[in-house]
């Protein structure tokens, strides 16, 4: 998954995204007691829209509730926390070993990835679910500066560090502006910790937060010197999600005197599309470093270097497709400077 460039300029644009969409939903909440008096089928039909609750609650809520809609879908939100925190409290004592890996890259060298578990394949492969993770990694993207959050690095160039699950727990669950008319954003954003109790309380299985990863670093060095990061998720049904996944970041590097070179549009969408195939070289030959060092020959050290090993898009190695790509675009190098790989339940 990847967000556009205007979401990730700051946080600040995106809670003024977020602000809108809750005046519009506050504007249709408020059009249902202004024009004629909807259904009881169209409230039901709406609370689940909005909640994806089961139908007997949101009947419940319908008819505890005619007459006030906002009223209704409070209520509904609380009844299906309660529901999730008692059901929670039950498979407390339960193993979950399936689960997903969502990623998420922006413009710049920024990205996520977030392991979340759950108990069975069927569960993990889940609408449901599947919106959960992913709004997780939006959430560990953009809600706040969790950049601080650890000092161990865990990948091979040193940008990305964990962030403790119980630091993101307590985040506000974001939504992309796009979804947001969809969802509820009349009331204060749940937390993270609140959407996975929604979704205990919908799917009847123990759900838990096992990692997050977040890439952080520098979007460009100089005028002449662009990062990018990318990612790739293997074995899932969404793009952005699955059992396997990894995060790359690229650096561009043109002659000073050819800086807009890297500034165009055309270059940084050809730049992220050579970082997700390096992304998806990462999943697939599972390398455990960016190149060997000096005067290392050994098959076992050139097999586990990312540069050395044979590309899948062909045309040689890694090394060798990057001086391909630098030769095209008339540039002077282009390096890998981090990746990192998360497979589902890994420690």
């Amino acid at each position: 998954m990847v967000l556009p460039l205007s979401l990730l300029h700051s946080t600040r644009s995106f809670r003024a995204c977020f602000g809108t969409a809750r005046t519009i939903a506050a504007a249709s909440s408020r059009a249902l007691t202004t024009s004629a008096k909807p259904s009881l089928a169209q409230i039901v039909g709406r609370l689940r829209r909005e909640t994806q609750a089961p139908i007997t609650r949101a009947r419940a809520a319908a008819e505890k509730f005619p007459n006030d809609y906002d009223a209704a879908l409070r209520w509904l939100q609380e009844e299906m926390g309660r529901v999730g925190r008692e059901k929670a409290s039950k498979l407390a004592e339960r193993t979950a070993n399936e689960g997903m890996v969502a990623v998420l890259a922006g413009p710049g060298a920024r990205g996520v990835l977030v392991d979340m578990a759950c108990e069975t394949d069927f569960v993990a492969k889940n609408a449901v679910f599947r919106q959960l993770i992913e709004r997780t990694a939006i959430t560990a993207m953009l809600a706040g500066d969790f950049s601080a959050a650890s000092t161990t690095a865990v990948s091979v160039g040193g940008l990305a560090k964990p962030i403790s699950p119980e630091v993101l727990l307590e985040a506000p669950l974001l939504e992309l502006p796009e979804a947001a008319p969809s969802v509820d954003m009349a009331a204060e954003p749940k937390r993270v910790a609140d959407g996975i109790l929604d979704a205990v309380s919908k799917l009847g299985e123990k759900i838990t937060l096992r990692q997050v990863l977040l890439m952080d670093g520098e979007a460009s060095m100089t005028s002449h010197v662009l990062r990018q990061a990318a990612g790739y998720a293997h074995g899932g049904a969404d793009p952005g999600a699955g059992r396997l996944a990894s995060l790359v970041v690229v650096e561009a590097e043109a002659k000073e005197a050819d800086a807009e070179t890297v500034a165009t549009a055309g270059f940084r969408q050809a730049l992220t599309v050579l970082g997700r195939d390096l992304a998806r070289q990462v999943v697939g030959f599972a390398p455990t470093c960016i190149d060997v060092p000096a005067g290392e020959t050994s098959e076992e050290a050139m097999g586990a270097a990312l540069l050395r090993q044979p590309s899948l898009q062909g045309g040689g190695t890694v090394a060798e497709a990057l001086e391909a790509f630098a030769a095209k675009h008339k540039i002077e190098a282009v390096r890998v400077v981090d990746f990192v790989r998360l497979e589902a339940g890994s420690k």
